[in-house]
């Protein structure tokens, strides 16, 4: 009986209702009925009875609600066509509702339709200024989008709107963190945990925040109550194994890393996080393998770009690390990190100008990214603005005021003010914040270098320094000085001293660094500023002399070597390095002096005995030179230096079998030795083998591409060959390194000439002369320029000037012998010409017909 009641009594209701109310309010009645239905449908997770029943609602009366939540319920179901459909269709009824944009939003943003979705979300909060959801929508469309600096002001929003909304604080942790703000985030994710205690994600990204502030003690804490929380989340492991791997814990950082990846495989940060733990142990190869998988899962990853492009570049792949940092660039473009990398690599290939660019944008992107400020810095410094890398190191110190490497950058940059003081106080500072790392970086060359005081200077100072403390109580030094003990003045003092001998050997270090990257200008401004803070290490000037006799001044070379010798006369290195010297020039008498002089100093020297050898050699004492080369090898059996020379001398001797052997077995020891492969060069030159020739000339071009020699033999091989623009070009870079080379213009001129550019070869003519004013090959070559050009009569101006300083130069007069009979038309003077030519050995070809004419032409005239 109840059962029948229940069935009967809602039908009567609903008759009545439906006769008592008319048409009109009960089909209103009946679509809110089977719109609520299919709420609780949508409550219920029923999608689909929930879409049949808001269909049926807007069937009766078209109402806007009807087809809000059947969207939602189209969008439960990835079936975001018709629920876009549908929203356009509210819009069109009803533009005024900031919740229909809203959904608009969220459906097209969901299909990729970015530009449509903010431009929803835009109308939703101009609708509705108070409208919670639609900013942090909009916020979180942001964030993914990269575009940091307006989600932050959107979720700002929502937190002011309520200041109890978790989502709104967590993302902006997300921002803070993704822009190197860790102190903020660790403030929003703190505020999560104080709403929710139970949000173990929110423990996770303290925790990183935390390990990025090196505070690893508070981040195993984090990690920790995370994987009490929620122990199957892969992104707590690959966390906490970064930070056990920034901590040098790499067994424990592999094993969370490892784990991570096994709870979720296809979550791209776990081999992302790997990969940089393996990078930091420097396993390259399996650091990029890492990254590709993780770029494979998450193509739209920044991160793993921007990190394979830092690998590549640190193993000389530049070309794979521009595109990496360009791909990073390409999916954010507001991701400062990628451009500060890519700037980075601009930087060390010495190119500063576009480093600069980078660095710009990666500090207009974030102000607080340190290392950008630091970096621009020395960029700064390298083109000469001191005062703009002083305002950068700054700026990094406003950052971050206990960074050490910022205050002894900024000591670099004053002490090339030759402002030592501040640079004293920096340094002061830097120690004291962290006493071991400071003397670090002197010791590894890095670019924040400690600077001291030169000895010179010093004075001022000896009456007391406080090593930062007073300038931080706002005290001057000066003014301080009576309030500070005895022993701290002497303590001080011998800490100027002791900065002041460490700035002088970074120096030497870095000089040596970029000799090996052949940046040689940087290297002698090195070596200078050392030699001036250590005007008493001899060993400064002898690595001067070599880096002057790389250049072909000898002159200053043989300068620095006999001030060395006169610093200490027991030097033997500096001996070997005049030795050298004189080698080079010729004077080889005077050289065999010298390396028998270090002998006697140091009798277990090899390369006393190695440049004896080769001065013995140069003056053909064969067999000494042997007997001086085996004992170097005896003495120090891999250097590879001794083959090479024993190999050159078996060579001068015609033994080409031993002089190979020689010098394969130098490279062998030495494979980067680029004279090694100049030399073998040679040989097959003289073979007439070009091909190897030119094979090894490359190579040696590749490793040693600053010295000029090697420029000039291409371009000899390159001329011989007929490819006169490729021989010009390498006679180019030869002149590029050093100018003063007289026979290089000479080269030049010629080859120019093949190719009809006779204003390049009589400004490379002129060039010599500038150089050698009696030079007479330059005055045939603009000779020949001119008779190119048509001015016969000029053309014979510089040929006569050319026999008035060579008179026996046949070359000459053979081609005088062209002007007179081709151009000027007297063929009497010709024919003298010819004939003159041909008895001084010059007699080409052309030559040779021209003087038999002429003697022809004479016998006739006689008979």
């Amino acid at each position: 009986m109840r059962l029948l009641r229940s069935i009967i009594i809602p039908i009567l209701l609903t008759a009545y209702l439906v006769f008592s109310s008319g048409p009109a309010q009960a089909s209103a009645r009946d679509a809110d009925n089977r719109c609520a239905q299919g709420l609780n449908y949508l409550k219920a997770e029923d999608y689909g009875l929930a879409i049949a029943c808001f269909s049926e609602s807007f069937e009766i009366n078209h109402n806007v609600e009807a087809l809000l939540n059947r969207s939602v319920a189209y969008q439960k179901l990835g079936m975001y066509e018709p629920a876009i459909s549908d929203l356009f269709q509210a819009v069109d009824l009803d533009p005024g509702q900031a919740k229909i944009h809203l959904q608009l939003s969220r459906a097209c943003y969901a299909t990729g339709l970015y530009a449509r979705a903010l431009t929803a979300a835009d109308k939703a909060v101009e609708l509705d200024p108070t409208f919670e959801d639609a900013y942090l929508h909009r916020g979180t469309m942001l964030y993914e989008s990269y575009q940091g600096t307006r989600a932050l002001a959107d979720f700002n929003q929502v937190i002011s709107l309520n200041s109890k909304n978790i989502t709104a604080y967590r993302y902006r942790g997300y921002v803070y963190y993704s822009r190197v703000l860790y102190n903020q985030a660790i403030l929003d994710f703190s505020r999560v945990i104080e709403l929710d205690p139970t949000d173990a994600r929110a423990y996770i990204y303290r925790g990183a925040c935390f390990a990025e502030e090196t505070l690893y003690k508070l981040a195993f804490a984090d990690f920790t109550k995370a994987i009490e929380l929620n122990p199957f989340d892969a992104t707590i492991y690959y966390y906490r194994g970064f930070a056990y791997s920034e901590r040098g814990l790499f067994k424990a950082a592999f094993s969370d890393l490892n784990q991570s990846i096994q709870i979720d495989p296809k979550d791209p940060r776990g081999y992302y996080f790997r990969a940089r733990a393996f990078a930091k142990r420097s396993q390259y190869n399996e650091a990029l393998s890492d990254l590709d998988k993780a770029i494979q899962l998450g193509p739209q990853l920044v991160d793993a770009f921007a990190r394979r492009g830092l690998i590549h570049a640190m193993t000389g792949q530049y070309d794979e690390a521009f595109s990496d940092f360009n791909r990073a660039i390409e999916i954010n473009p507001n991701n400062a990190g990628a451009y500060f990398y890519r700037g980075y690599i601009f930087y060390h290939k010495g190119e500063s100008d576009l480093a600069l660019v980078d660095f710009d944008r990666a500090i207009k992107l974030n102000p607080k990214l340190v290392r950008a400020y630091l970096s621009r810095g020395f960029a700064s410094l390298d083109r000469g603005q001191v005062d703009q890398a002083i305002d950068d190191f700054t700026n990094a110190i406003q950052v971050n005021a206990n960074l050490p490497k910022a205050y002894v950058s900024r000591a670099f940059a004053y002490a090339e003010r030759e402002r030592f003081d501040l640079a004293i106080l920096d340094i002061n500072r830097a120690i004291s914040l962290d006493p071991t790392r400071t003397h670090e970086f002197i010791a590894r060359g890095l670019s924040a270098i400690s600077h001291g005081l030169n000895f010179q200077i010093i004075s001022p100072f000896e009456e007391g320094i406080t090593g930062g403390l007073e300038e931080d109580k706002g005290i001057p030094v000066s003014e301080g000085l009576h309030q500070i003990p005895y022993d701290k003045v002497v303590f001080n003092y011998q800490m100027a001293i002791e900065l002041t001998k460490k700035l002088g050997d970074a120096y030497f270090s870095l000089a040596r660094y970029n000799i090996k990257k052949h940046n040689y200008n940087k290297a002698l401004r090195y070596f200078n500023r050392s030699i001036k803070i250590n005007p008493m290490n001899i060993t400064g000037y002898i690595n001067r002399a070599q880096l002057y006799v790389t250049r072909g001044r000898y002159d200053l070379a043989l300068a620095d070597v006999n001030h060395a010798i006169e610093i200490n006369p027991m030097a033997a290195s500096a001996y070997i390095g005049r030795g050298d010297i004189f080698l080079r020039q010729g004077l080889s008498d005077m050289a065999l002096k010298d390396f028998t002089k270090a002998i006697h100093i140091q009798p277990q020297m090899a390369e006393a005995y190695l440049n004896r050898g080769a001065a013995c050699a140069k003056l053909g004492r064969i067999d000494d030179a042997f007997h001086d080369f085996d004992k170097a090898i005896i003495l120090q059996p891999q250097l590879a230096e001794i083959y090479l020379n024993r190999g050159v001398t078996y060579w001068l001797i015609g033994q080409y079998g031993p002089a190979f052997a020689d010098l394969d077995k130098a490279i062998e020891i030495q494979p980067d030795l680029a004279e090694a492969y100049f030399a073998r060069s040679d040989i097959y030159a003289e073979m007439r083998q070009p091909e190897k020739s030119l094979q090894d000339l490359n190579q040696a071009i590749t490793l040693g591409p600053q010295l000029t020699k090697y420029f000039v033999n291409r371009g000899n091989i390159y001329a011989k060959a007929g490819s006169y623009n490729l021989a010009a070009n390498d006679y180019t870079k030869a002149l590029e390194v050093n100018p003063a080379q007289v026979d290089v213009y000479l080269l030049r001129g010629k080859v120019t000439l093949k190719t009809g550019l006779c204003d390049q070869a009589v400004a490379d003519a002129n060039e010599a002369l500038k150089i050698d004013p009696y030079n007479a090959t330059a005055y045939l070559i603009r000779g020949d320029a001119y008779l190119q050009l048509g001015d016969g009569h000029q053309a014979l101006t510089e040929y006569t000037q050319a026999i008035t300083l060579a008179p026996d130069m046949g070359e000459v007069f053979a081609h005088l012998g062209v002007l007179y009979f081709d151009h000027l038309d007297d063929k009497t003077k010709g024919c003298e010409a010819f004939s003159r030519a041909c008895d001084l050995g010059s007699c080409d070809q052309y030559s040779l017909t021209r003087k038999v004419e002429c003697f022809w032409a004479q016998l006739a005239e006689n008979h």
